[in-house]
This record gives structure tokens, C-alpha cells and sequence, in this order.
């Protein structure tokens, strides 16, 4: 199969596929232009690599799970498999850059993703800060350290808006449009660097505008002024939004057991290639024929003792 096939993805603990005889650099002697990816909890090499990895555990260890929540919370994880998610995508991009690499020299190559390491990458300017200035980052919740306003806001009909005014004429748009010009010229927060050191104080002017409106009015006024803010959503008001339908987001995608189902769209858009989903997900076995089969010319009779071998 490996001489037919571009890419060979793993997610065993390391050591697996060696163990089996599948060793990829014993692969690879036999189809050179095949690209492994291996995705694991810790990555093929360090002390750790043998440890089982899942993504809670990954987050925990990357370092984003200590700086999320409130000054007054535990450490919060995130409320998806994000670890998983992000491995997943940092591995089919990096499968691209090995597809192009052998469409240039003719060798594939072997690509080490781990849980832990696309998260503590999007880490950077924390270990710097840290490293250089002794800068510790720390739970500040909705909010961000290097720039105000930035958080959640509850309107008077109990909905939530999502605000930031991080830049300078931004934050005059902001003040525009809840009637505030006094903010601009209040010594507190005359520049980005003073809103961030008075934030609270801030917040609470914000917050008490936002509290004497209904969302939809607080929205019109902020969108009317050129601000920066949106609703926060939960998964039945994406359903009704107008313009997630205008950019195919949810789709229906039909299933012999399940009948229709909606599922997220394909993203990100193509001009000349776009997506689509054809199947909600095969069966357990049902492209054996096709792959055993049709790939490696076995009958149905070696497909029928494989299968009842439990192989397949």
C-alpha cells in the first residue's frame, strides 16, 4: 500500500510501528517518496515520548491551560479537544509542505507532530516576555495583557457582546459611540499603555453602558460608530445567523443511518478547487474491498479471511 500511497498518518504511541516491522525509514527504503506523518502525545524523541498522550494532558503541559480562566479561578482546560484539533491541522499543513518538497526533489520524508507542541507555539511573546524581562503571564480572563479594552460585556437583556478596542482610533470610535469624549481626554486613558495599567476602571464604564441597553441596541450604536464588537454565539444562534448560511458554513449532508445531518461546512474557501463533503463517515470496513481489493489485488476470498481473522 505504502508504494501506492502520497501519505502514511500514524497516531500510535512511538515505538509502535517499529515493533510491527513497519519501521518508517524501513518503509521508505521500499518507497522513497512516501511521506509519514506521526502524531503522538510527546513527539518521537525526549525523555517523554513514551508516555500516552492525550489532549487534555497536552494542553495541561503547553502552557495555555495556566493562564486561562480568573485572577480567582483554577486553571481552566478548554471546553473542546483543542490540543487534538490544532495537532490535526498543524499536521495536514506540514503534510502539504512534505507533498511539495518531494514534488520538487522526488523524496518523501518523515514528519514529527506531537499534542503538546502547536499550542506551546502559539505561546511565543509569553516565553520571551518571561525569558527577557521576567514577565509571568497570569489568568486575567476575558481580558488581554497587552492591550484595553478587550472583553465581554452583559447587556441589559442578559446576552453577552464581545468588544475590543485595542488600537488608538479604534478606542475613539468606542468612545464616540457610547457618548464618552471625556475618555480621551482622561490622562487614564489617553494612550494603550494607560488603559492597560486603569483596565478595570474602564471595564466598568463600559460594562455600565452596556447594561442599560438590550444587545441588539448596544450593537446597532457600536456598529453604527465604527467599533468593534459582535455577539457572542452559542451553536443555536449560528444555525439562525444570515450571513453564517450566506457563507455555507452549516451544510447538510445526508446518512443511511442518521438520515440528513447538518455539519460544518468547508473551510477555508476555494476559488479553484472548492470542497465539499460527500459522506458524513464511511462504515467500519466499508472501503476494505476498494483498498484491498483494488489497491493490492486480493481476492474475496483472502478479503473474507482477513476479516475473519480480525486483520481487518
Amino acid at each position: 500500500m505504502t508504494e501506492r500511497a502520497d501519505l502514511l498518518v500514524e497516531n500510535f504511541r512511538p515505538g509502535t510501528l517499529e515493533r510491527w516491522g513497519l519501521d518508517p525509514d524501513r518503509l521508505r527504503e521500499r518507497a522513497p517518496r512516501l511521506i509519514v506523518v506521526r502524531i503522538s502525545g510527546f513527539g518521537q524523541t525526549g525523555p517523554y515520548r513514551h508516555r500516552p498522550g492525550f489532549g487534555t494532558i497536552a494542553e495541561a503541559m503547553s502552557g495555555l491551560v495556566a493562564i486561562s480562566g480568573f485572577p480567582d479561578s483554577p486553571p481552566l482546560v478548554p471546553a473542546l479537544p483543542l490540543a487534538d484539533e490544532i495537532a490535526g491541522l498543524t499536521g495536514a499543513m506540514a503534510a502539504m509542505m512534505a507533498v511539495h518538497h518531494r514534488d520538487v526533489t522526488g523524496r518523501g520524508q518523515i514528519v514529527d507532530v506531537s499534542l503538546y507542541e502547536p499550542l506551546f507555539r502559539l505561546l511565543v511573546p509569553y516565553v520571551t516576555q518571561y525569558h527577557s524581562l521576567g514577565i509571568r503571564a497570569q489568568r486575567i480572563g476575558n481580558a488581554f495583557p497587552d492591550a484595553a479594552p478587550r472583553n465581554l460585556y452583559r447587556a441589559r437583556d442578559d446576552t453577552w457582546i464581545a468588544l475590543s478596542a485595542t488600537s488608538q482610533r479604534v478606542f475613539e470610535r468606542l468612545a464616540a459611540a457610547i457618548e464618552r469624549p471625556d475618555l480621551l481626554s482622561d490622562a487614564r486613558f489617553a494612550d494603550n499603555a494607560g488603559r492597560v495599567r486603569h483596565r478595570d476602571a474602564l471595564d466598568a464604564i463600559i460594562a455600565e453602558w452596556m447594561a442599560a441597553r438590550t444587545g441588539d441596541e448596544a450593537l446597532a450604536r457600536l456598529e453604527e460608530s465604527g467599533a468593534v464588537a459582535g455577539p457572542v454565539y452559542d451553536v443555536p444562534r449560528i444555525l439562525e445567523d444570515p450571513h453564517y448560511a450566506a457563507r455555507d458554513d452549516i451544510i447538510a449532508v445526508p446518512d443511511a443511518d442518521a438520515g440528513e445531518l447538518r455539519m460544518v461546512g468547508v473551510v477555508p474557501k476555494f476559488s479553484e478547487t472548492p470542497g465539499a463533503v460527500r459522506t458524513a463517515g464511511p462504515a467500519l470496513g466499508e472501503h476494505n474491498r476498494e483498498i484491498y481489493g483494488g489497491w493490492l489485488g486480493l481476492s474475496d476470498d483472502e478479503i473474507a479471511r482477513l476479516h475473519h481473522e480480525e486483520v481487518i
